[in-house]
């Protein structure tokens, strides 16, 4: 695998990250895309964690949700900050909105980045914390028509959703 090496890059960069990695942009893609039988859109959603904009030791994650007709035009996008560390790996949907569950979890990446370990065994549960799930007006949709901003839920006894099968308004 060819390496990519930014002029800023360390040289620890420039050993562990492979080319593709390097150039993706940082946006990390949903493992599973979801079809709405009822527009026949593939309903999708980057993600990119960054630094907060209020502290930035903190982290935030922005959003893209991507709705993209038979074609493969993008027919709707929206981007949405969500003030925390995101790590979604599915989401849910219904006519009028995106749902994401966000589980008490954080990773820890420099064992996984050292080639020590998979990414998965790098979650660790973070005690105390209750689960979020935020519901997010779609663009076009009812609820964003009438202005509907991002709802949010929190959830205690938590719980970690990593499938969603189904939604209902």
């Amino acid at each position: 695998m060819a390496a990519f090496v930014h002029p800023q890059a360390s040289t620890l960069d420039r050993r562990l990250l492979p080319v593709e990695q390097m150039q993706g942009g940082g946006d990390a893609f949903t493992a599973h895309p979801h079809v709405d039988p009822a527009t026949n859109r593939l309903l999708t959603f980057t993600y990119r964690i960054k630094p907060g904009a209020i502290n930035p030791l903190d982290t935030e994650t922005e959003f893209r949700f991507w709705e993209i007709d038979p074609q493969w035009n993008v027919v709707a996008c929206k981007t949405w900050q969500m003030p925390d560390y995101g790590f979604m790996h599915d989401f849910a949907f219904t006519e009028n909105y995106y749902i994401l569950f966000q589980g008490p979890v954080e990773t820890d990446q420099l064992p996984y980045l050292l080639g020590q370990t998979c990414a998965a065994s790098t979650v660790r549960w973070k005690p105390g914390t209750p689960t979020s799930i935020y519901v997010i007006p779609r663009p076009g949709s009812q609820a964003e028509r009438e202005g509907e901003g991002v709802r949010r839920a929190q959830l205690s006894p938590p719980l970690f959703v990593f499938h969603h099968c189904n939604a209902y308004e």
